[in-house]
């Protein structure tokens, strides 16, 4: 009941997983672990202990942070301030945080950030901001954190993103930047990012990838540009991913999806076979011969359709046809019930 009400004040998910941890409220100081939460706090609550390790003050009333408001805690390795009102944060909030490696500020009311605020936190591991509502970020506000490995900013109000905003992040392996309403990514945004393993830029106001946004992130296994206005993707845009198991273009505008997006010879390798998970429904591709290559793709098996939950395959949607794409039934690979799927391509679409 206690997390059904924190998440009706605070919604969004958490990007990590709070199984088994216990929300009710409670006020205790146990295993240097300090808790004071789900409580009606607007201030942070004094007397935390120095040796606490671990400081949980989430599902609170706080509405700002500033450089009183923490003893110097030099043992913390996590604070929990998700689900609170915290509209403003002094640059020197966490300053006697000298070992801190995970802040946690999901689910608040923050408009701005200090460019400087994690700054004397070089051993950051990971940073939540998600669920706020940012309208910009500071082009320096992950400078210096060369051990962040796990970062998210989706669902705030961003328009535009600072180019050097991720400069120097080579340890970082997830970034979610979905949920905002970004219409362009600055050239070099990525090049850092050597690690970088998950990738979510769904639901934003893309309408255009430059052509080597991507170049630099050879590691990545999933990428997710869905629900934007994209209506064209560059020669190549993919082609560098060489680790890519997972890519997501569904409900853009896209008419055309050319092999050439692709390093097809990669793919392709019989050395070293791998397959491509891909959702593109809810575009309209004209069914002509730029599309050819999927049916091949399809039966050398380096290529599969995303399926849901159900088991049931998103197939592409196409256009200049008569087909009308009624829906069919195919046995669940998992539990071998008939599920609804999309019918494959129209006589067309090949």
């Amino acid at each position: 009941m206690i997390w059904s009400r924190i998440t009706a004040k605070c919604p969004g998910w958490p990007d990590n997983s709070y199984a088994g941890e216990n929300l009710s409220p409670r006020d205790e100081y146990t295993g240097r672990v300090y808790y004071n939460i789900c409580g009606a706090h607007r201030m942070v609550p004094q007397f935390i202990p120095r040796r606490a390790t671990k400081v949980h003050l989430e599902g609170n009333l706080l509405q700002s942070l500033s450089a009183g408001s923490f003893p110097a805690l030099l043992s913390c390795t996590d604070i929990w301030l998700w689900c609170n009102k915290i509209q403003l944060i002094d640059s020197l909030t966490f300053s006697g945080f000298t070992s801190l490696r995970a802040v946690h500020l999901w689910g608040n009311l923050i408009t701005t950030l200090p460019e400087d605020v994690f700054s004397r936190l070089s051993n950051l591991q990971i940073v939540w901001i998600y669920v706020n509502k940012l309208k910009v970020v500071p082009s320096k506000l992950y400078s210096g954190l060369s051990f962040l490995e796990r970062t998210s900013i989706r669902n705030n109000e961003l328009t535009t993103l600072p180019p050097d905003l991720f400069k120097g992040l080579r340890s970082l392996v997830f970034l979610r930047l979905d949920n905002n309403k970004i219409t362009v990514l600055p050239i070099g945004i990525f090049s850092d990012l050597h690690s970088l393993t998950f990738l979510r830029l769904n639901n934003n106001q893309l309408t255009y990838l430059p052509g080597r946004v991507f170049s630099s992130l050879t590691k990545l296994n999933f990428l997710s540009v869905s629900y934007n206005k994209l209506t064209t993707l560059p020669n190549g845009v993919f082609a560098t991913l060489q680790t890519l198991q997972s890519l997501f273009l569904s409900y853009n505008n896209l008419r055309t999806f050319s092999s050439a997006t692709l390093n097809i010879a990669m793919l392709h390798d019989r050395a070293e076979p791998r397959q491509l998970e891909m959702a593109i429904r809810g575009n309209q591709l004209v069914c002509d011969s730029s599309v050819s290559w999927i049916k091949k793709a399809e039966q050398d098996e380096w290529l599969k359709w995303w399926s849901d939950s159900t088991g049931a395959a998103f197939y592409p949607d196409c256009s200049g046809c008569d087909t009308s794409w009624p829906s069919i039934t195919l046995p669940c690979p998992t539990t071998g019930k008939q599920v609804s799927a999309l019918r494959k391509f129209c006589s067309n679409f090949i």
